[in-house]
């Protein structure tokens, strides 16, 4: 995977997925992602949480199974600076 920057933060992780466009980033089961796909569920979640006033340092429980919702979870909260 050839990158723009230095990754050093799971926020700059995430950006980085936007740049790899079409190309698949997960597969779960019959579901299958790209990269571009995950980033825009990542920010669309983010911003919900951003919205309920979420903010840097809260907690949060995920209760899911392995799934593709508990990994879009996952980093949603990291990404405004929750713990998950």
């Amino acid at each position: 995977m050839k990158t723009s920057q230095k990754i050093s933060t799971i926020q700059d992780l995430i950006s980085e997925f936007r740049l790899l466009k079409s190309r698949t980033a997960i597969i779960s089961g019959d579901i299958s992602l790209s990269y571009e796909e995950f980033f825009l569920s990542i920010k669309k979640l983010s911003s919900i949480l951003c919205n309920i006033e979420f903010k840097k340092g809260d907690r949060i429980i995920l209760m899911n199974s392995n799934r593709l919702a508990s990994l879009i979870g996952i980093y949603s909260v990291i990404n405004v600076g929750g713990v998950a």
